[in-house]
């Protein structure tokens, strides 16, 4: 029989010369504690005290906290002074989120956080902490919250390099990854907030007469409509790839795919669920469901690029209850437009849409890291 270089155990298929071991046995597992918050002097002190909310979007390091104890607030609960470099994780309600300390602090009972020993190396762990959350679910138990206990904690097992330095280089590799991402993050919010800024001064048009949406509807340039409805088993009946849009503003509205299609054309579409908006729907076979509306326009008055830009540039100044963002009786009321020439408007749309492929080149990218 050939000889491999890995081999199978209980979490998977691991390079020969590693090992499995618990969390147990690589760190020590330290809880928290809350003081009683009637005593103001348990309280504004230097030591810092972290809650799960503060690390479940925390960058990787992490040294300030929002709030504070005192010495005598850390004597008198159960919290405990965790070292520098000790892994904060998230084990109540929220599981499985992390961060490491860049400083002495302590946590609430929302955490059994990990104070990795010296034969093993931090960081590396830290990115295990992703491949073990699905396990740490599985384990937690709680009728009000989900919560897993230091107990079960340390006994889930986690592969080990054989030496701490190859643990170092894996963790090495991981952060210069992280570091791309994070350059292409503030890429990307640099890019948005210059878009942000140029449809502000595109679609000002102050010397234009604004024009009531349901003017345009009447005039025939726009025409307001409700998708159909599509069912989970209408889907299972069907499968395919053509896109189903729906009221979701998450992944541009994309709620699945299909066997068949509604239309095969340009337009636009709005959505309903977390805040609404408008998008732009290309030339391309797809479906729109019943909970979201659409729209068809005069192409030789409206571009569709250009409509749905001004249409989410005012969108954003509004707030709305669900029947306003969802139907269209309610939604031509709402929208007044200031509508440049056609030209104009291809020439604004076609800069917009160039910002926007250059976020969309840059997002890519991101998700390929």
């Amino acid at each position: 029989m050939k000889e491999t270089n890995f081999k199978h155990t209980d979490i998977g298929l691991i390079p020969n010369d590693w090992e499995v071991k618990t969390i147990g046995e690589v760190a020590k597992i330290v809880g928290g504690g809350t003081p009683s918050t009637s005593v103001d002097k348990f309280w504004n002190g230097n030591i810092q005290w972290f809650t799960p909310a503060e690390i479940t979007n925390a960058p990787k390091f992490v040294s300030n906290s929002q709030r504070t104890i005192t010495e005598a607030g850390l004597k008198k609960s159960s919290a405990r002074l965790l070292p520098k470099g000790t892994i904060l994780l998230t084990t109540r309600a929220t599981i499985g989120a992390a961060a490491v300390l860049l400083n002495e602090a302590c946590t609430n009972q929302g955490f059994q956080s990990l104070i990795v020993n010296e034969d093993n190396d931090n960081n590396y762990l830290y990115y295990l902490i992703p491949f073990i959350k699905g396990e740490m679910l599985s384990r937690a138990s709680g009728s009000t919250f989900a919560e897993i206990s230091a107990k079960k904690l340390s006994t889930i097992e986690i592969p080990l390099p054989p030496t701490i330095d190859e643990q170092k280089r894996i963790a090495e590799a991981l952060q210069n990854i992280d570091s791309l991402i994070e350059a292409l993050d503030e890429q990307i919010a640099k890019k948005q907030a210059i878009k942000t800024g140029a449809m502000q001064q595109l679609l000002k048009g102050e010397e234009i007469e604004p024009v009531l949406m349901d003017d345009l509807v009447k005039s025939g340039d726009i025409t307001l409509y409700r998708g159909k409805v599509i069912s989970k088993k209408d889907i299972e009946a069907c499968p395919g790839d053509y896109p189903i849009y729906s009221s979701s503003v998450q992944n541009e509205g994309l709620m699945g795919r299909y066997g068949k299609y509604m239309f095969d054309e340009e337009m636009i579409s709005w959505s309903v669920d977390g805040g609404g908006n408008f998008f732009y729907r290309p030339k391309h076979k797809f479906s729109i469901t019943n909970v979201s509306g659409y729209m068809r326009v005069n192409k030789e008055k409206l571009d569709y690029r250009f409509l749905a830009y001004l249409l989410q540039s005012e969108h954003a100044k509004k707030v709305f209850d669900y029947q306003t963002k969802a139907h269209p009786s309610v939604i031509r009321k709402e929208y007044f437009l200031r509508i440049p020439d056609i030209q104009r408007q291809r020439s604004i749309a076609e800069v917009l849409s160039n910002m926007d492929a250059e976020i969309q080149t840059l997002q890519d990218e991101r998700n390929k890291y």
